[in-house]
């Protein structure tokens, strides 16, 4: 199921929040800070939730820190640690892409393990669910993630960290992974579930 993000925006009183990623209750508070020997006027936003703040820029509405960038929130139905690793992923993802990277590998290989494959062997487990006849486009979204986090780990012809927008990429390809092989195996249960429920029913007869 997809959470709407709401990013964070200069003043607003709520957004999710560029440290834990969670949806809160943001509180403002005016400063002016000392930039060599220059003072300007900044926001201070305190996150209700993780208690972290953002420095943001009165004159441009623009946050200074942290360095952030607004990723999709990880699938709803994706298990807790797989999602603590995206969410590790997207905070440092700014400062290192190849870091995010090999994150987002380690994230799918975590999410491996849910789909009844070993979770160690990427290669052997991608094979082994296209052998199975998975659809060629999650197989191939699976390869990009692996290929893309082994050249983080292993460098090779892939400069990640001058090309960021890769990194970026993956998010995308962790929630569509799980959104074809998760979410959609959910909703179709429920609804199967619905209709034996409804067919089961006995229509009450008046006596």
């Amino acid at each position: 199921m997809e959470i709407k993000y709401y990013p964070p925006v200069f003043r607003q009183d709520s957004f999710h929040c560029p440290h834990c990623n969670v949806y809160s209750h943001i509180k403002w508070e005016d400063t002016c800070l000392d930039f060599y020997h220059v003072e300007y006027l900044c926001s201070i936003a305190f996150c209700n939730h993780c208690k972290k703040y953002s420095i943001w820029l009165n004159e441009t509405k623009e946050m200074l820190y942290p360095k952030t960038i607004n990723v999709p929130l990880p699938n709803e139905d994706l298990k807790e640690n797989i999602k603590q690793i995206y969410n590790e992923a997207a905070i440092i993802l700014n400062d290192s892409p190849r870091a995010a990277c090999a994150l987002m590998r380690l994230a799918l290989q975590e999410l491996m393990k849910e789909l009844g494959e070993k979770g160690k062997d990427l290669a052997s487990d991608i094979l082994n669910l296209k052998n199975k006849g998975l659809d060629e486009q999650i197989i191939k979204a699976c390869e990009i993630v692996r290929i893309v986090g082994n050249n983080a780990v292993h460098p090779g012809i892939i400069d990640i960290n001058d090309n960021p927008e890769i990194a970026y990429c993956l998010f995308e390809m962790i929630n569509l992974i799980a959104e074809k092989l998760i979410t959609q195996k959910i909703k179709t249960e429920k609804l199967f579930n619905k209709i034996q429920n409804l067919k089961n029913k006995k229509p009450k007869i008046n006596p």
